[in-house]
């Protein structure tokens, strides 16, 4: 029985992944997610929800707010995280998506 349900998980695991590769410009996914920094911004919008730029600067313990703005930015512009009108940071469905492909690759590669 055990066996049966980890077969399963693998098969809806797999199937959310293909999903998630079929419907992206994996180009842009692995362009965006290239820098660890910029996955680190988008786990800790997962968690909290929505950040303001200070707030993701101490968490991330960033200084360099120029450098915090270039990987924002390339964030917003391929769609994976938006910005409200009180100028918090928030993860879109396409953001929520992409990590879940990533934590997909982290777990078949950590195996």
């Amino acid at each position: 029985m055990g066996g049966l349900l980890a077969s399963v998980g693998r098969v809806l695991e797999e199937a959310r992944f293909e999903s998630c590769r079929t419907s992206l410009d994996l180009d842009t996914v692995l362009s965006c997610l290239s820098n660890p920094l910029r996955r680190e911004i988008l786990a800790h919008l997962e968690k909290e929800g929505s950040l303001r730029f200070m707030d993701l600067c101490r968490k991330l313990e960033l200084e360099d707010h120029t450098k915090m703005n270039f990987h924002l930015k390339i964030l917003k512009e391929a769609g994976f995280l938006t910005q409200d009108e009180n100028k918090l940071y928030l993860l879109t469905s396409l953001g929520t998506q992409v990590l879940g492909c990533v934590r997909f690759l982290t777990k078949k590669l950590a195996t």
